[in-house]
């Protein structure tokens, strides 16, 4: 009994995570939302700022790999195929988030004018705030084109928490 016990136990405790490419989890992220799995993709993009994030491509869209736990990915995987073990997650950004947003942007803009404009300037030189509102303007768009024709009133951005990676 115990050499059949020890023999299953691997088994049960190491079953296989499911590999899939960027593209595939892009193509149907409900399947993926919340589940442990490996993804491999192209690196096309570190962040510069500390290194927590990085993007995979598959022959598509990019996909947003949060280091998380890890702290941060090494410069290294820039321009190679990587393997990445963790969890789908969803952001959902709604008319609440994009309300917070707009205060923000407000509170920014109102402590920086008392400082003799010099964010203000700044703003203008490198298009910041006004692309903030632009950018708020468009998420409201595809929301209520999202409503009109799926009856859902947010926006789902889907990223990829890590757990490990490798260089492959």
């Amino acid at each position: 009994m115990l050499i059949a016990a020890t023999v299953s136990l691997p088994f049960t405790l190491f079953a296989q995570q499911t590999t899939v490419g960027v593209d595939e989890v892009l193509a149907s992220p409900e399947s993926f939302l919340g589940k442990e799995i490996t993804i491999e993709g192209y690196c096309s993009h570190t962040c510069p700022h500390g290194g927590k994030k990085l993007f995979l491509r598959g022959e598509g869209k990019p996909l947003r790999v949060e280091a998380g736990d890890l702290g941060e990915f090494d410069k290294s995987v820039l321009k190679h195929d990587v393997s990445v073990e963790g969890t789908l997650r969803e952001q959902r950004i709604d008319e609440a988030y994009l309300r917070n947003w707009e205060k923000r942007l407000q509170a920014k803009q109102e402590s920086c004018d008392s400082r003799e404009n010099l964010c203000s300037a700044d703003r203008k030189a490198h298009g910041g705030e006004s692309t903030a509102r632009k950018t708020i303007e468009s998420y409201r768009n595809r929301i209520a084109e999202r409503k009109a024709a799926e009856g859902k009133e947010y926006l789902s951005i889907y990223y990829f928490e890590a757990d490990s990676y490798q260089v492959k």
